[in-house]
């Protein structure tokens, strides 16, 4: 159980600092450096994670879930991953809200979130609300 508690402190530390990086960096946003952060959230996920965001991006929906069964990753690493795509997603949307890109992240936040309600022992209604928060974007499925 501690190393358990360990690793989700861990993994909860990493997600803190990538949206630090997310926050610092966006005072590039709206000086035609969009790029610029999406690169450096990328090098920051490779680097951590040894998977890009295109790499991300490149993973058909649908398949977000057996990719990450494939992985070295646990269930348990799973909605952390799911936060860090969803703040990545969330800043590419505030950019721009017709952004392809963060439609596609969130697609694949949801298709995590959905799958750790459904098949997770233990209900998780912050879990619950995200997918609601996602779904009232309207911009998944389409």
């Amino acid at each position: 159980m501690e190393r358990h508690d360990y690793l989700i402190h861990e993994i909860d530390a990493l997600a803190k600092a990538i949206a630090k990086l997310l926050a610092a960096l966006s005072g590039i946003k709206g000086k035609g450096k969009a790029d610029e952060v999406q690169e450096m959230v990328s090098e920051a996920l490779e680097k951590s994670f040894k998977l890009s965001i295109s790499a991300l991006l490149a993973i058909p929906v649908g398949y977000m879930i057996e990719t990450l069964q494939a992985s070295e990753y646990t269930s348990v690493h799973w909605e952390q991953w799911a936060n860090v795509l969803l703040l990545l997603a969330n800043e590419l949307h505030l950019e721009n809200p017709f952004c392809p890109d963060s439609a596609v992240l969130y697609e694949k936040c949801l298709e995590i979130y959905e799958h750790l309600n459904t098949y997770n022992d233990t209900y998780s209604y912050n879990t619950h609300l995200k997918i609601e928060r996602i779904k009232k974007l309207g911009i998944v499925g389409k």
